[in-house]
């Protein structure tokens, strides 16, 4: 008789758990993450030996990416005010969202505090994957204060590691705009003719020629 109650007891929390998934999905579909959160925490209590299991597993990691998608869109899409209120409700700011936060004050021109936030990020986590886009971020800010030789100097740490990296070219560029800031049009110029060099069909091919001009 127990036997047959510890069954009965097993395939009940077994068709809770399946509908506790299914539950969380629908949450999760209709953007109420917050919702889905203990159907999904039961699941990962209960259900380890459930097919539902590794679903709710995955679940809960779509989850964590979500307000960084939907951010970089806000970004993408140049709204960059709703982007930092949505950073603002954001519980625990990881490497990522802050990154987002640094590239929605230069969409808004906020210079300083752009440099404010991407510094953050280089002095607590040098390691991370967004490190060499946390590096061009910072230098974009420095250009726009005019701090040339910091661009310089966040320019070749960037080179050191991320040769071959999509933003090498755009990284260069900010370089040699920062050598002609400082008078510096020799080394400018090199350094324009070794992007078209090295990147042959850059995106900033015509604006090179236009500023070496016969040179």
């Amino acid at each position: 008789r127990n036997f047959k109650k510890s069954i009965s007891i097993t395939k009940n929390n077994d068709i809770r758990i399946e509908d506790d998934y299914y539950i969380a999905d629908s949450y999760v579909k209709l953007d109420k993450s917050d919702m889905a959160s203990p159907f999904l925490e039961h699941i990962k209590k209960e259900g380890a030996h459930t097919e539902y299991f590794p679903l709710a597993v995955k679940l809960i990691d779509e989850i964590k990416k979500m307000p960084y998608k939907k951010i970089e869109k806000l970004i993408e899409n140049a709204e960059f005010k709703k982007a930092l209120d949505s950073i603002k409700k954001v519980s625990k700011k990881t490497v990522k969202i802050t990154y987002l936060e640094g590239k929605s004050y230069l969409g808004l021109g906020r210079w300083e505090k752009a440099e404010e936030v991407f510094l953050s990020i280089i002095d607590t986590d040098m390691s991370h994957e967004l490190y060499l886009d946390v590096l061009y971020g910072l230098s974009f800010a420095y250009f726009k204060e005019k701090k040339y030789f910091l661009v310089i100097q966040k320019g070749e740490d960037f080179l050191k590691v991320g040769k071959g990296n999509n933003l090498e070219d755009d990284m260069l560029y900010l370089i040699g705009l920062s050598y002609e800031g400082l008078g510096k049009k020799e080394s400018a110029y090199k350094i324009y003719k070794k992007i078209l060099k090295i990147f042959p069909h850059t995106l900033l091919k015509d604006k090179i020629k236009n500023r070496i001009g016969g040179n």
